[in-house]
């Protein structure tokens, strides 16, 4: 009896089931101990234990095709896992080996007779991100170092095998909508490995962060990991506001509403917490369009101005609890307002250590002026040790080196495409031209479409903003004219929350931006696109 009401309460939760409710607690088990392994230096595997792994891997895709999809999207952001061994000189992310396994069980039905090659269908967009790759590949002659271009194409090649796999599953709308349950459960993972960070940082204890005060979770820089939020954040956001969902006024979606409310907060707690002010800015501006495009419906009489303006309340509520929660828990050590701020006004607040106490000015241009005044620029952790020696301790505003550097950056990028403007410099040689940070970081342009220009070549440059330009032109008009705009409303969204990130990093070799790709272009196609049904987890495939 017990055992039907739990089976009911399955039921009645879209998308879920006994399989799936196992497989999404074992995905979310061993997520947790492949991020155990790395911090503790076991991993990669050797090779005995990498290939009997890949051969279960297989026999799993070959018999559930979908759940080892699924599996790959629970596993998009754990970029710093490495599970090749040091014999095959390349590093192999989970979601990658699982891509390899997925796309050979595929191929391997189609050889087999039981899945008809006939029904996977393409789109003239999807032919773009193969130009991107057409252009680095034409690129790799004329770089500077042609073996690191030839590698970088290579891995951007594996990159477009993940969106090829995601294009073939996300096609289907009710695959869609499972996928993406998975793709909350690796973030759930994330975060919570992003709490865990932050704690052991406040207390002094091994954080495994890559900057201080910045958690990174299971990425490499705190940046990428809020893209990947931002992300998380607008889909949770979007899918409620925009409502692709059915809704059911039951106790159970009550319960998943409430629950999406509290992983909504959770996920921009630990966006705040990054300190990422493009991933902020992304989120924004993300919102700022499904509400701005929601409005849009509410004014040409399709939805209530009063359940409208309940959304932005709410959605605006959890902002500020979020916020609360990080201000009031001091999850930070950085002064949010203060960064918020620097980003319009240009100017950032850095502490000094100073011999005596001394009356420094509001802003200073550089930290080269505090010496006059007998002082110098410390990192926080610095702190208490520069107080026990009794070092005076203030805070000051000088001028964000960001925004200097990257005028520069800009500056050499253009003239080095003057001399590369065809064919580019091929991927991963930006440092070759723009130099290194001064931590001896490798530079890049820090926005994706320049760095694919710059890299891959007109061809790849040409086809990335054609790709995004015609994604925008698609979804605007399938809001104004599309008979289910709930779909371009939450593509045009995500759209816009990317380009911005992306306007300041170059974050396309991460499998999750392939993986929202992949979901922006199926949004984009009509609703009969939606008919096509992936390979099924059962012996007929």
């Amino acid at each position: 009896m017990q055992t039907e009401k739990i089976e009911a309460f399955l039921e009645g939760i879209e998308g879920w089931s006994w399989e799936k409710i196992g497989l999404w607690a074992m995905l979310f088990f061993f997520s947790g101990l492949v991020v155990v392994l790395t911090y503790q230096e076991k991993l990669p595997l050797d090779i005995d234990h990498f290939s009997f792994l890949f051969f279960l891997l297989l026999l799993f895709a070959l018999y559930r095709p979908r759940l080892s999809f699924f599996a790959l999207v629970f596993f998009l952001p754990f970029e710093i896992i490495n599970l090749a061994p040091s014999e095959l000189g390349l590093a192999l992310r989970p979601y990658q080996l699982l891509t390899v396994t997925t796309l050979l069980a595929i191929v391997l039905h189609i050889l087999g007779g039981k899945m008809n090659p006939k029904k996977i269908h393409f789109i003239g967009l999807d032919a773009l991100p193969i130009g991107v790759f057409m252009g680095s590949v034409l690129a790799i002659p004329g770089a500077l170092v042609p073996a690191i271009a030839f590698k970088q194409a290579l891995i951007l090649a594996s990159f477009l095998t993940l969106y090829t796999v995601a294009r073939i599953f996300l096609k289907s709308a009710k695959v869609r909508e499972e996928a993406l349950n998975f793709f909350y459960g690796g973030a759930l993972v994330v975060i919570l490995v992003a709490f865990w960070q932050n704690i052991q940082d406040k207390y002094g204890h091994v954080s495994h962060m890559v900057m201080a005060g910045r958690p990174n979770s299971t990425f490499f820089e705190a940046d990428w990991l809020g893209f990947f939020l931002a992300g998380v954040a607008l889909l949770l956001l979007g899918e409620w506001v925009v409502g692709t969902r059915k809704k059911q006024d039951t106790q159970i979606e009550h319960m998943a509403l409430v629950a999406r409310w509290i992983f909504f907060v959770l996920t921009v707690m630990v966006l705040i917490m990054t300190v990422s002010r493009s991933a902020w800015l992304a989120f924004v501006v993300g919102i700022l369009m499904l509400f701005v495009t929601e409005g849009y419906r509410v004014l040409r009489g399709e939805r209530k101005w009063k359940k409208y303006a309940m959304k932005i309340l709410l959605a605006g509520g959890l902002c500020v609890i979020a916020l609360t929660l990080v201000l009031l828990f001091q999850l930070t050590r950085f002064q949010i307002s203060e960064r918020a701020e620097s980003t319009t006004n240009g100017y950032q607040n850095i502490t000094v250590a100073c011999e005596r106490e001394a009356s420094l000015p509001k802003r200073i241009e550089s930290v080269e002026e505090l010496s006059l005044y007998g002082c110098r620029h410390i990192t926080l952790e610095a702190i208490e040790e520069e107080k026990q020696v009794g070092k005076s301790i203030q805070e000051v505003e000088r001028r964000d080196p960001n925004f200097s550097i990257r005028s520069q950056i800009y500056q050499k990028s253009w003239e080095t495409l003057k001399t590369h403007f065809v064919f580019g410099i091929g991927l991963g040689n930006s440092s070759q031209f723009l130099g290194l940070d001064a931590q001896g970081a490798g530079l890049n342009t820090s926005n994706l479409f320049l760095e694919t220009w710059l890299a891959s070549g007109l061809l790849g440059g040409l086809s990335l903003f054609l790709l995004w330009i015609v994604l925008g032109i698609r979804f605007v008009y399938g809001i104004v004219k599309g008979s289910y705009p709930e779909r371009y409303m939450l593509g045009f969204a995500l759209l816009c929350g990317m380009t911005i990130f992306n306007l300041f990093n170059a974050g396309m070799f991460l499998g999750s931006f392939f993986f929202l790709l992949a979901l922006l272009v199926t949004l984009s196609n009509p609703p009969a696109d939606y008919k096509f049904n992936p390979p099924t987890d059962h012996k007929k495939v």
